[in-house]
């Protein structure tokens, strides 16, 4: 029996240990950022917006961690949350009240590269939480998100399309944007 218990606590040291080791000697984690930021590129825009607002838009990722993935994103390019307007934040905020489908989530934003801000533009990523997917499992698939498969072409096509009909059949409110927008200022200030 004490042979058993030292072999199941070595995966989950193992386990820490490799991830402690991975995440503190990546260099892709302290490099710079590419001069091109993808989220300003009209090819990526055209492809991935599921809902596209006067300041704000809602993208699909191209490596979705869970089902329902989405990105919420500034249209003026902003590297930093800081960089922000009050009004972008104003529309992001009430954006991601539009886009979690009525399900618990998690918002995840970083701010530069010792963060782990992989794209110099602002972006939350919107995680939809299923109970099915414990919080292990979870949380490997964020931190090992980077090693997903991209979708193809025609599999992005697919998923802005699910998302889309996701976003308009989820029984959650839409909001507009403007009809919320003094509320929201007053609460922001």
């Amino acid at each position: 029996m004490a042979k058993i218990l030292k072999k199941i606590w070595i995966f989950p040291i193992l386990f820490i240990l490799v991830t402690g080791w991975y995440f503190s000697n990546s260099d892709w984690l302290y490099t710079k950022w590419d001069s091109r930021c993808v989220f300003c590129d009209e090819s990526v825009i055209g492809s991935q917006t599921i809902y596209r607002g006067e300041k704000a838009s809602i993208l699909a990722t191209h490596k979705p961690v869970v089902k329902g993935h989405l990105l919420v994103i500034p249209n003026r390019h902003v590297e930093t949350f800081d960089g922000l307007t009050t009004e972008e934040l104003i529309e992001m905020s009430a954006l991601v009240k539009k886009a979690h489908f009525g399900k618990e989530y998690v918002l995840l934003q970083k701010n530069g590269i010792l963060a782990g801000q992989s794209v110099p533009h602002v972006h939350f990523h919107l995680l939809p939480r299923e109970k099915e997917m414990g919080l292990f499992g979870f949380t490997l698939r964020i931190l090992y998100g980077k090693f997903l498969k991209a979708l193809s072409k025609e599999e992005m096509k697919e998923y802005v399309n699910e998302l889309s009909a996701m976003l308009e059949g989820s029984g959650h409110p839409r909001y507009e944007i403007g009809s919320h927008e003094e509320g929201l200022k007053e609460r922001a200030l």
